[in-house]
This record gives structure tokens, sequence and C-alpha cells, in this order.
């Protein structure tokens, strides 16, 4: 069915770019929040830039999540099978998503 060590290559992949993005997005916000601002217009843009880097952070966390997941399932032996009804996940929905933990069915209801 599926070349789990392939799989498991690129989750790992994936998951070091996210952490090197991780480490990236940190020190451009220590940047910002160590740059001293006076005039409002500075520090509207300075608060922009910590909400932004707040929601990048937290997609790629959870997407971390995501991958880690789907790592310990392939140790496990129980990579491919739904978090939820514990049937198999769709082979199309795990080639566009190899960190995806439900089936179709499950992830509408």
């Amino acid at each position: 069915m599926f070349n789990l060590e392939e799989i498991k290559l690129k989750l790992n992949k994936e998951q070091q770019e996210i952490k090197e993005t991780l480490e990236e997005i940190q020190l451009e916000f220590e940047e910002v929040v160590s740059e001293r601002t006076g005039a409002t217009d500075e520090l509207a843009d300075q608060y922009e830039v910590k909400s932004e880097t707040s929601l990048q952070k937290k997609i790629l966390s959870n997407r971390l999540k995501q991958i880690s997941r789907a790592l310990k399932k392939i140790e496990e032996g129980t990579y491919g099978k739904c978090d939820n009804c514990h049937l198999d996940i769709e082979a199309s929905r795990l080639n566009i998503d190899y960190a995806v933990n439900v089936c179709r069915k499950c992830s509408r209801g």
C-alpha cells in the first residue's frame, strides 16, 4: 500500500523545515520586539507583526503536532488508521497529506 520509510523521510524532512522556520520567526519576532518605537504608527506596525508572528507560530506548531502523531503511528504500526473510527484512511487522502489522522467520513462529522 504505502512505502512507510519514504513517508517517514518526508514527514521528518517537513518536521525539520518547520522547526527551522519557527526558529527564524522567533528571531525576527525578538528583533521587532527589541526595536525602540515612539510613534503611534510604529507601535501599530509592531503590534501587527506580533499578531502575525503569533498566528504563524500557532499554525506551524499545530502542524508539528500532526507530524509527530503520524510518525508515532508509523512506529506503532497504526499508520493509516482513523483516530476516530479506526478504519483505514483513504489512500487518496493520505497521498494529499501524509499526516492526516482521520478518514473523510470522520472529518465531516
